[in-house]
């Protein structure tokens, strides 16, 4: 509907890794998500719309959110500030931007610092769902175990060569 609208818009769905590092301002909201709302966000004349909304948890998070421009040329002029923060963020972070044109109407996602223009709404649902099922796969929880492992270890190695120069 945005982008039948031409309203411009920026989502981000953060990942495994925190985004709070990179972002800034903002306006809290912690609301569940909803075709009104996320309308009067992305409104024109509302006074947050140029920001990004962060939607994390299957909640809306806060929204009219500075996020870093991307610091690659990897994005042509064509697009503008909001398509380049997006790139900015996905470049930094595992987050998922998506980014919707007020000037062509049309979808772009960014992850990983790939962009990805939507051809069909299947296509954004489809993405969007990728992400999340990323995010909850079981490699991650395994992952976070050796984590812990491995921090478990770098402190009983510092403990142990403590106690030695100590000692």
């Amino acid at each position: 509907s945005l982008a039948d609208k031409r309203w411009g818009a920026l989502f981000v769905f953060p990942g495994k890794e925190p985004i709070q590092q990179w972002i800034s301002g903002g306006i809290t909201v912690n609301a569940e998500p909803s075709f009104p709302l996320m309308m009067s966000i992305f409104d024109p004349h509302s006074p947050g719309h140029d920001g990004a909304l962060i939607i994390e948890n299957g909640m809306l998070i806060s929204f009219s959110v500075r996020l870093p421009m991307s610091r690659t040329n990897r994005l042509s002029n064509e697009y503008g500030t909001r398509h380049h923060a997006a790139m900015g963020i996905s470049e930094v972070t595992d987050s998922l931007a998506i980014a919707v044109s007020e000037e062509r109407g049309s979808i772009t996602t960014f992850h990983n610092g790939r962009v990805k223009k939507i051809q069909s709404k299947p296509e954004i649902i489809e993405r969007i769902s990728a992400h999340w099922e990323e995010i909850i796969s079981l490699p991650h929880a395994n992952r976070k175990g050796k984590r812990r492992w491995v921090l478990i270890a770098e402190v009983i190695m510092s403990l142990a060569l403590a106690f030695f120069f100590w000692s």
